[in-house]
């Protein structure tokens, strides 16, 4: 299976399948994104974490991995059981009632698992580290802030246009559904 993922017109290693030592080092708000399953749209708010694995690129640099999730901990997604694999106190607050504080996971320790597909290497699982195993740690500059928002102005700037945007197509499909007359029976003719 190749290592190489092609996307944009540009050339990207993929990350070695296995368990790897990793760190958490970054994650993102992406608000409100459009997604389609099966032909239909739905809007909901997603955040993406990423990882360092010990694990090299042919050009030196640590490879860089991530997994997104619909921010929700409802139990039919898939945000609740990654996160109560992980541990580190992540899905509670100080008052122990369940919560999620993406930003106490960064910095955290522990062993990643990454399985491919035809095109991608897919973070399966974060967990704690056993007793006794060395951290991996690495130089990472973030770039999301303690919020999840993008640090670079520009950037920050077209993610909050975007939003808007996205707020409005929400409403526009929630609008619809509610204004669409039942689709009428045959039979009933």
């Amino acid at each position: 299976m190749s290592r190489e993922v092609v996307q944009d017109e540009r050339i990207y290693e993929k990350a070695p399948a296995g368990t790897h030592n990793a760190v958490c080092v970054d994650w993102a708000y992406l608000g409100i994104v459009e997604t389609n399953w099966n032909g239909k749209v739905k809007y909901k708010e997603k955040i993406r974490f990423y990882w360092l694995i010990e694990e090299q690129r042919e050009d030196g640099m640590f490879f860089l991995v991530n997994r997104g999730f619909t921010f929700t901990l409802d139990a039919k997604g898939h945000l609740l059981p990654f996160t109560q694999a992980w541990g580190q106190g992540l899905l509670y607050d100080k008052k122990g009632k369940p919560a999620l504080d993406p930003e106490r996971g960064v910095k955290h320790h522990g062993l990643l698992t990454i399985s491919h597909n035809e095109d991608w290497a897919n973070v399966s699982s974060f967990v704690p580290l056993p007793k006794g195993m060395q951290p991996f740690d690495a130089m990472y500059t973030r770039r999301f802030d303690s919020t999840g928002l993008p640090l670079d102005a520009a950037k920050r700037a077209a993610w909050e246009a975007n939003q808007v945007v996205m707020e409005r197509k929400k409403k526009d499909a929630a609008r619809d559904t509610e204004d669409a007359p039942p689709e009428k029976d045959p039979w009933d003719e």
